[in-house]
């Protein structure tokens, strides 16, 4: 309040307070030289490291801060019997630091120890904070390290896109890609194919990629072109046979485009396989 200032400052917090451990208070005057030298020796006393050398009690004290009030220099003697060159102002000399003595054997050790408390508490809270929140007790030391955040695929076959959806919500996971193929009439709107698979382990947000029913495949064979003429002989017409073929071939074309599907999600899964267990080796190392 005196000067505007702190009586330490430093860089950083561990520089200030060795700064009050192994420094004196510096005098007021030297910041701010309004102060009066009365003043100026009182503060000095008050902040002194060494308890004997500070004032025995707040009497001691109120009535020296009385004295200065009123313009008389103060009663207490000051450290040593020492005083400034005002003949008329009973003031300590500023302190300088010692290497030894009762006193500062007495203070420095603790407050070092102190110190060293603190920064042993703050390492501790840097290593629990730097520690990976996935990590897991030693009994399940052989599991995935992140096998907290992950959760189980739930079978999708047969629902519409809008019930997987709300069946991945409730399962913390989401609805990702859509993808068509053909499939049976009954099939039709309905998820026939999923990735990952259902009953595997997939990461707590992640998407569930489907691929839907659309149905039979249309049969082109058998249907008459729409530009032909009513009059075209009879022979333009395809016989039973032909059209037997064309649905087997309908048939091997849905087929065909669903064994397509499922490989390309089973591909998919793979991969996330592979990239899951590439992250739980990184963690691990």
């Amino acid at each position: 309040m005196l000067t505007g200032r702190l009586p330490h400052e430093a860089s950083d917090p561990i520089a200030t307070a060795m700064k009050h451990l192994e420094r004196p208070a510096p005098h007021p005057r030297d910041a701010n030289p309004v102060v009066p030298e009365e003043l100026d020796a009182l503060v000095v006393r008050l902040l002194s490291k060494d308890p004997e050398e500070r004032y025995p009690g707040a009497a001691e004290l109120a009535e020296d801060l009385r004295r200065i009030r009123d313009g008389l220099p103060p009663l207490a003697s000051g450290f040593g019997g020492q005083t400034r060159t005002n003949p008329t102002v009973v003031a300590p000399t500023r302190p300088v630091p010692r290497s030894g003595g009762p006193p500062a054997r007495r203070q420095i050790p603790w407050a070092l120890v102190a110190l060293l408390v603190g920064l042993a508490v703050l390492g501790g809270v840097a290593w629990a904070l730097s520690r990976s929140p996935s990590e897991q007790s030693p009994s399940d030391a052989g599991r995935n390290p992140g096998s907290e955040a992950l959760a189980e695929v739930p079978d999708l076959s047969g629902l519409s896109p809008e019930e997987a959806r709300r069946r991945l919500q409730g399962a913390n996971l989401r609805l990702g890609s859509r993808e068509e193929a053909a499939s049976g009439e009954a099939e039709r709107g309905t998820v026939v194919g999923q990735d990952p698979a259902a009953g595997t382990k997939a990461d707590r947000g992640s998407a569930v990629d489907v691929t839907v029913g659309t149905g039979p495949a249309r049969e082109a064979a058998g249907q008459p072109s729409p530009t032909a003429s009513p009059s075209a002989p009879p022979t333009a017409s395809p016989s039973p046979a032909s059209a037997g073929g064309g649905g087997e071939e309908a048939a091997k074309e849905r087929e065909k485009a669903r064994e397509e599907a499922l490989k390309r999600a089973e591909e998919r899964r793979k991969a996330r396989e592979e990239a899951r267990e590439e992250a739980r080796k990184e963690a691990e190392e």
